[in-house]
């Protein structure tokens, strides 16, 4: 078995943190940073992650030596300066011999009223020299003769004469200067480069390398490549196995609230209907799926349009969505992610992705999900009868986890270096140790084939040693998070912690015969329906009463990736590499494991912008009214091809009952309190429709197939109540309307689909 991978040449310094060394003067040339790397070639992972992950390492410390002219501080040139400055470049000239006119007002956002009259280089510098520190940027107001461009590496020309364009070209040419000329005209644009004779582009398309598992490879001249369960390699030929101080600078009169919560349904006191009804429009720059769908709907609701947009390294996309005109956001979907299956998650791993994500489910199994367990068992009286009725194995494994954080709480940091010690030689050495026990190394399937072999790679138990860095990282980590969990104070003496470690007594391990280990997560399953009642019985007889335990308190922890102290990263990548290690993984660095196990999405400036720009040319639209599908755009665009693709938005689709069309923008409205059986009986005479089923949410409020009793005793009450009595919860102050949706039968007995009620509470 082998892996096929496209992979990126360049080789990774050591994972430490690295600052980006702009404009310093070093009295040694060849200065070394503390992990071997050259200080000028050190980068601050923590500053440029998101751009590291589009462009690589090599990439930006070409661009960290890079001397860089701008020239025309229009709308333009100051839109290539921020993202030049911001990208991380070793300084940026900004070059311009006009002052501000009234008209530079409409597009460069870096001068007010107050600059008209000032050289507009000049007057953009301070501002622009303030959104990243590393760089230094400087302000030139004289010509560009041929001994000031030689200074540079790059030149970006903007708003130049044809003939400057032209006596420029040839200096930069003859002195192997890069050469970047763009210019604008309203909708139109053009850009030229001219990177010189020995410049190449080795990354074609902007995609991660791609990898497979191979099964076969056969030996004829025109040999077949089979990949591991026939699945596709997709490899081809000639591949190579926040604002503050929040806007009113760049506009005065524009009037800007900033807020910080979440968009969700337990913000919609907040965001109710006077806030969304208030609205013009909605334009969305949000990180995740769930909240797409949370504002595409509350958008669809209020119909209100909404601006759709997203972003993945060089790609990224807009979506306009207009009222009863278009479809929605929600209207169609992504391909489910790929997930991995927990059976090579837990036993078979053969990739790192597979052990990060192993090592994400620790995290979230020990310092997160044990602890909101315990944490429910002191204050909750209930909860253990809830979670007995819990279906599977969750109950043993919920209370068998508030036991051991129970009545194994440490005391002292000590303690939770020995427990940390002991969990390492747990998952390390024992694990693998009771798995090779049940399926050794020359173990063969029942057809006679090896057993470790293809993607089950054969693993090893490691010996714990002190002295071993990667050892020592994990139970800092794991101790410290420990110590989190129980409100203990941290520590980071690492000697010691080795020094307690390597003094605890290791209980000797000997494999244990009956022992089931699923290989298939179908065997997993089937091990997961089945639960052991005495086993819960006995431990929850074991647990003291959480009276007892007043003085005991256990905070779950939340992961965050982005907190270098925290020592949530720092766990996920030793338990990671340790898992690696068992496995013979190749191991990942920091960055690369924050990437992964972190879901970061790469992000680069110049993308945004392209996305923002398409973003408000549909802005326009909008405000100008227009109620056709014609002159609106949903945009595709990939920086790394390149490619700029639009289509017309899909018409929003039309349903039909009876003979009245209706689209997702369409509801019924009932305005006032009315019970039960009137809300039936008004759908029946008003609209020739059987309500079937009615449902709000998760609660059904009524069904023809409910018990007779249960139903008489809804129908005279007001729906409003029956909501209330089948939710259990009351309805809270800033709710003004309430959601139904219907299951109908029209006068021949046959089911149509119709919109959703808005009721109107009085």
């Amino acid at each position: 078995m082998s892996s096929a991978e496209v992979a990126d040449n360049s080789v990774d310094p050591p994972a430490k943190k690295r600052k980006l060394n702009t404009g310093a003067a070093h009295s040694n040339s060849s200065a070394m940073a503390n992990n071997g790397t050259r200080v000028e070639d050190e980068i601050d992972e923590s500053l440029y992650s998101r751009q590291l992950y589009v462009l690589g390492h090599d990439a930006m410390r070409r661009m960290a030596t890079s001397d860089v002219l701008i020239s025309g501080l229009g709308g333009l040139g100051v839109e290539v300066a921020k993202n030049v400055i911001l990208g991380g470049v070793k300084s940026v000239t900004l070059h311009d011999e006009r002052t501000c006119t009234v008209a530079d007002l409409s597009s460069q956002f870096y001068l007010s009223e107050d600059s008209i009259g000032q050289n507009r280089a000049l007057a953009s510098c301070e501002q622009l020299s303030e959104l990243n520190h590393y760089v230094p940027t400087t302000a030139y107001t004289g010509p560009l003769t041929e001994d000031f461009l030689k200074k540079f590496r790059v030149v970006v020309l903007t708003g130049a004469s044809w003939s400057e364009q032209e006596r420029i070209a040839s200096i930069t040419h003859a002195n192997n200067i890069a050469l970047v000329i763009a210019d604008t005209r309203g909708l139109f644009s053009q850009v030229f480069c001219d990177f010189g004779p020995e410049f190449t582009v080795v990354d074609v398309t902007g995609e991660n390398p791609v990898s497979a598992m191979i099964a076969d490879i056969t030996h004829e001249y025109e040999a077949v490549v089979t990949c591991l369960d026939d699945t596709r390699h997709g490899l081809e030929d000639g591949d190579y196995v926040t604002f503050s101080e929040a806007i009113r600078r760049m506009n005065p009169s524009v009037n800007v609230l900033a807020q910080e919560n979440r968009v969700c349904p337990e913000t919609e006191n907040v965001y109710d209907d006077a806030f969304f009804e208030a609205l013009d429009g909605v334009a969305n720059a949000l990180d995740n799926v769930d909240a797409r769908i949370y504002m595409d709907r509350r958008c669809v609701y209020y119909r209100k349009p909404l601006l759709e947009s997203g972003t993945l390294g060089t790609k990224g996309n807009t979506q306009v969505v207009v009222p009863f005109l278009t479809e929605s956001y929600s209207s169609s979907h992504d391909p489910p992610e790929k997930t991995i299956p927990y059976c090579t998650l837990k036993n078979f791993p053969n990739a790192i992705e597979h052990t990060l994500q192993w090592a994400r489910d620790e995290f979230e199994g020990l310092f997160r999900q044990a602890a909101a367990h315990a944490a429910q068992y002191l204050r909750d009286p209930h909860f253990l009868e809830r979670t007995m009725k819990l279906p599977g194995s969750q109950p043993l494994d919920a209370i068998e986890s508030v036991k051991n954080a129970i009545n194994d709480r440490p005391l002292n940091f000590d303690d939770c270096v020995v427990w940390a010690r002991l969990y390492w030689e747990t998952q390390y050495a024992n694990q693998i140790k009771q798995l090779l026990y049940n399926f050794p190394p020359d173990q063969q399937t029942t057809s006679g084939a090896p057993f470790w072999s293809g993607p089950k790679r054969c693993p090893e138990p490691l010996d714990f040693d002190p002295n071993d860095d990667l050892h020592v990282d994990y139970v800092v980590a794991a101790a410290n998070l420990r110590a989190s969990v129980y409100g203990l104070p941290h520590c980071t003496d690492r000697e010691h912690i080795a020094q307690v470690a390597a003094s605890v007594k290791v209980p000797e391990f000997s494999p244990k015969s009956g022992v089931k280990i699923a290989v298939t997560d179908a065997q997993l399953q089937q091990g997961a329906d089945e639960m052991d009642s005495d086993r819960v019985q006995g431990i929850v007889g074991e647990l003291p009463p959480p009276a007892k335990l007043s003085g005991l308190a256990i905070t779950p922890l939340e992961f965050e990736k982005d907190d270098d102290s925290n020592f949530h990263m720092d766990f996920i990548v030793a338990a990671s590499n340790l898992r690696a290690a068992n496995y013979k993984i190749p191991p990942a660095d920091r960055h690369r494991s924050k990437l992964i196990a972190g879901k970061i999405i790469p992000a680069i400036a110049t993308t945004t912008s392209v996305v923002a720009g398409l973003v408000c040319l549909e802005l326009y639209k909008l405000a100008h009214g227009f109620n056709t599908l014609d002159p609106f755009k949903n945009g595709f665009v990939n920086l790394a091809l390149p490619f700029f693709g639009f289509s017309e938005p899909i018409a929003a689709p039309t349903n039909t009952y009876y003979d009245k069309k209706w689209t997702l923008w369409d509801r019924f409205e009932v305005k006032g309190e009315i019970t039960l059986q009137q809300f039936l009986d008004y759908f029946k005479n008003e609209h020739k429709l059987e309500i079937t089923m009615l449902s709000q949410g998760v609660c059904m409020l009524y069904s023809f197939f409910m018990p007779k009793a249960k139903c008489q005793e809804r129908l005279n009450l007001p729906m409003s109540e029956v909501v209330v009595k089948v939710s259990k919860k009351k309805l809270e102050p800033h709710v003004k309307a309430l959601v139904f949706e219907l299951c109908c039968n029209d006068e021949d007995g046959n089911d149509v689909e119709v919109p959703y009620v808005k009721y109107t509470l009085p």
